[in-house]
């Protein structure tokens, strides 16, 4: 989350161009995607190598893992590195216990040097990985990635960084302002696949989200397929049975209006992103859908 912290960096850190970073070889990226997955986030071997080709690969990092851990104190990127550290140091801990492994004892002495080593995941993206050498073994140890983010599109290196801090609220101006401008570069780039598309028939009922901020009486509208724009929330029910719906019973009700209080939250956060968007009308399956429950509890039906 975004906060007030101090992004001092160590000496180590200071000394590298961190905006321009070597690209992996694509060609030693065997397992290329399946770094982000936690449970192969620790160890991955991307052999063989050619050890005259080591120095080309990055630009050096700290030597031993005493060496980040002390770096650590001070430096933002070295603390997020120190993370992964942790958990590779971890995992060949276990593994050295299971298969008494001499070789990866010796990556848990103190002291141990393991010439770690920075690199940029791909030219697409920002993602910088921790790598080091093992020539003893073929391979290639991935230590651990981070990614340099600016706090938002203000700060004179927001051209040249991706990544933003995420905002403590979530209902924060500068995120919404984002998302119309994901919007609004989609539609004139996609000329295929655009994120809004023009007037359109609504659906047989929508959500009346007004345009208040503290309008919580929320109307569900029969517009009968009348023209307009609005939006659609995709989201997954859950295991239980008592889900915030429209049944035969509440559609007047709903027609007449919800307090928002009473709705879930995804709804609720739901309203609000549509309302900041600009759009009147939110589509809404358990709400658009009127559920008739017959006398045996068990059977249901729906219609449109």
């Amino acid at each position: 989350m975004a906060e007030e912290r101090d992004m001092s960096l160590c000496s180590t850190c200071s000394s590298i161009d961190l905006l321009n970073i070597p690209t992996y070889p694509e060609k030693y990226m065997l397992n290329k995607g399946s770094i982000f997955r936690p449970t192969l986030s620790l160890l991955q071997l991307w052999g063989p190598w050619k050890e005259d080709e080591v120095s080309q690969f990055g630009v050096q990092f700290h030597r031993t893992f005493e060496d980040l851990l002390n770096a650590s104190t001070d430096c933002a990127v070295c603390v997020a590195v120190l993370n992964g550290a942790y958990v590779f140091k971890n995992w060949l801990a276990q593994l050295s216990r299971q298969n008494n492994d001499g070789h990866i004892s010796k990556y848990l002495k103190d002291g141990s040097v393991w010439e770690m080593q920075l690199v940029k995941y791909s030219e697409d993206t920002d993602n910088i990985l921790v790598i080091s050498f093992d020539a003893e073994q073929d391979a290639i140890n991935l230590i651990g990635a981070f990614r340099l983010c600016v706090f938002d599109d203000n700060d004179p290196l927001s051209s040249s960084i991706t990544g933003r801090c995420l905002m403590n609220n979530p209902t924060h101006g500068s995120i919404f302002d984002q998302i119309a401008r994901w919007v609004t570069d989609c539609n004139r780039e996609h000329a295929q696949l655009e994120c809004c598309l023009g007037d359109v028939n609504l659906p047989t009922r929508v959500l009346d989200v007004g345009i208040q901020d503290d309008q919580t009486n929320i109307k569900l509208c029969e517009v009968r397929h009348a023209p307009g724009k609005y939006a659609a929330l995709s989201y997954m029910w859950g295991q239980g049975k008592d889900h915030f719906r429209t049944t035969l019973a509440s559609l007047e009700e709903h027609k007449s209006g919800i307090d928002m209080k009473v709705m879930p939250q995804t709804f609720q956060d739901a309203i609000v992103t549509t309302r900041r968007l600009g759009l009147r009308y939110l589509w809404i399956d358990a709400l658009w859908l009127v559920l008739f429950i017959y006398k045996n509890p068990n059977v249901r039906k729906g219609v449109l």
